[in-house]
C-alpha cells in the first residue's frame, strides 16, 4: 500500500512590515512499518526516555507541549545534546531517526502529547 501517511503544516509570521506564509498540505508519504504510539507523558526536569511502546523504528513525530510556562527538549539518546526544543504551548513536527529518544523539561514538569508513526 502507498501513501499511508498524510502530513500538513503551515506557518504564518506577522511582525512589523513582515508578512510571510508557508504551508504544505496533503503531503503523502509511504510508510514501511505499521505501528504507532499516540499518548501523553509527564516529563520531569531529569532526562527520561520518550515512551515508544513496542515501536522499534521511529519515523514522523508530532509533539505538543501543553505547559504554559516551560519548554521541553528532545535528545537523540541519554546524555546526548539537545536536538529539538518545543516551547511552552508549542508544537514540533519532524522525522525522528533516534531509536531511543530522551526528553527533558525546563524548570518544572510538563505534559506533552505526541504521535509517533513507525518508519
Amino acid at each position: 500500500m502507498a501513501n499511508e501517511l498524510t502530513l500538513s503544516a503551515s506557518v504564518k509570521f506577522l511582525k512589523s512590515d513582515t508578512n510571510v506564509d508557508f504551508a504544505k498540505a496533503g503531503v503523502l508519504l509511504d510508510v514501511a512499518g505499521g505501528d504507532y504510539v499516540k499518548r501523553t507523558q509527564t516529563v520531569g526536569t531529569s532526562e527520561e526516555a520518550l515512551g515508544l511502546g513496542d515501536l522499534t523504528t521511529p519515523g514522523y513525530m508530532l509533539i505538543y507541549n501543553s505547559d504554559s510556562t516551560n519548554y521541553v527538549k528532545i535528545r537523540s539518546g541519554t546524555g546526548a545534546g539537545d536536538l529539538i526544543r518545543v516551547p511552552a504551548g508549542g508544537i514540533a513536527l519532524f522525522y525522528c531517526e533516534a531509536t531511543a529518544p530522551y526528553i527533558i523539561a525546563n524548570t518544572a514538569s510538563v505534559v506533552v502529547e505526541y504521535l509517533l508513526v513507525e518508519a
